[in-house]
């Protein structure tokens, strides 16, 4: 099987209070893939240990031991949130 390493989504926000956002769309998204049969999933602590850390994706790849690492930004605009991932082979460093 897959391994799939989610890291928490980055708030870019002004506002830190969104902060809450960001982590509860990590975790809902960590829980909806532990779903998907065939795919395993780094739990949420271990991931969560890169939050408002420098990412080097050498360091991550060899602590989660991921097959693909998705990361994500959250970002409010008034009453409107953009959000953005990206879905990274840890093999080929491809997006």
């Amino acid at each position: 099987p897959k391994t799939i390493a989610v890291l928490p989504f980055a708030n870019l926000s002004l506002n830190a209070e969104n902060e809450y956002f960001s982590d509860g769309l990590t975790a809902e998204l960590i829980h909806v893939l532990t779903r998907l049969p065939r795919l395993r999933v780094v739990a949420w602590p271990s991931a969560a240990h890169w939050k408002n850390r420098k990412r080097d994706m050498k360091e991550i790849i060899g602590e989660l031991q991921a097959d693909v690492v998705l990361e994500g930004t959250v970002r409010w605009a008034r009453e409107r949130v953009r959000v953005t991932v990206q879905l990274i082979d840890t093999e080929t460093s491809l997006y």
